[in-house]
């Protein structure tokens, strides 16, 4: 019991779980403390001393399979949200494969029919017709008009979730400006990487909900003496919720899961991750330290 609580300790940082489970010992200290006898010849009355026994093992049996049983929640819901994460991940991956097929498809049709625009536009100059010329050309230039899936580093996982949440932004007209500088060697797996970034981009534009000012997103990875740094700012209302000194989730659902993930990440390579804001800018500031090169 220990060790499975230690680990919900490391991993479960959600208040409301902690309020639940404390009702079980307190519970059963309280039966235990009612159950003192004033005088201890009443023990020694009857079958009250068997009696007692009994019912102290069945209640501290029943403590037992109580304790183990929401540890067994707590387990189950944190792998669901591990699946659900990776779930995510592979959805965006899927989805930018599909864009980038559809780019692939469609400059495969331009470069096709280059070949016969050149055919035409020359017939087209022999003739001196330059206004059909121009309106070729300005149809052709639409066409050519797709937007190619970016390169932001060397990995492709983290490229497929940049790109993803880019087109979010652009749709929500937030601007961005994304600097990232991840080497191609970094000793940090691609999911806790993709799981770091993608927290912080759903709540950057999720937060992006200025009304007076342009919308913006901004942020810089770098890598710098073995230590990874991303700094993330976006604008918002000012409208923050906090519990116990914490941010917490403005969504429907509000768990906080999101900005815990994220300090798990940074705990888990010996790093920080900082949140702050002030009236109209929110921040988040993380150092994964030791990230050597092989």
């Amino acid at each position: 019991m220990s060790n499975q609580y230690s680990w919900m300790i490391d991993n479960i940082d959600i208040p409301k779980v902690w309020n639940t489970a404390i009702i079980f010992p307190i519970l059963l200290t309280a039966l235990t403390i009612y159950s003192v006898p004033k005088y201890y010849k009443t023990m020694h009355v009857g079958r009250v001393f068997p009696i007692a026994i009994a019912m102290f093992i069945v209640a501290f049996i029943l403590y037992i399979a109580i304790l183990w049983l929401f540890y067994t929640i707590s387990k189950n819901i944190t792998e669901t949200n591990k699946i659900e994460e990776k779930n995510h991940i592979l959805e965006i991956h899927n989805s930018q494969y599909k864009n980038l097929q559809h780019y692939m498809e469609e400059t495969s049709k331009l470069r096709h029919d280059f070949k016969h625009s050149i055919h035409m536009m020359n017939i087209l100059a022999n003739e001196g017709n330059i206004d059909e010329i121009k309106k070729h050309l300005s149809l052709y230039e639409e066409k050519l008009n797709i937007q190619s899936p970016k390169k932001y580093c060397f990995q492709s996982s983290i490229n497929a979730l940049l790109n993803y949440y880019n087109n979010i932004a652009n749709n929500e007209n937030i601007k961005t400006n994304w600097k990232i500088n991840i080497p191609k060697d970094i000793l940090i797996s691609d999911f806790d990487l993709c799981n770091l970034l993608g927290n912080i981009c759903d709540n950057a534009i999720r937060g992006s909900n200025s009304e007076e000012n342009e919308k913006y997103f901004n942020l810089k990875v770098d890598f710098l003496n073995n230590r990874l740094y991303i700094v993330s700012s976006n604008n918002f209302d000012g409208y923050i919720e906090k519990e116990n000194n914490k941010y917490i989730s403005t969504k429907k659902v509000k768990s906080g899961v999101g900005i815990f993930s994220m300090e798990s990440v940074a705990e888990k390579y010996n790093g920080i991750a900082e949140i702050i804001n002030n009236d109209n800018k929110f921040m988040v500031n993380v150092m994964l330290n030791n990230i050597k090169n092989k």
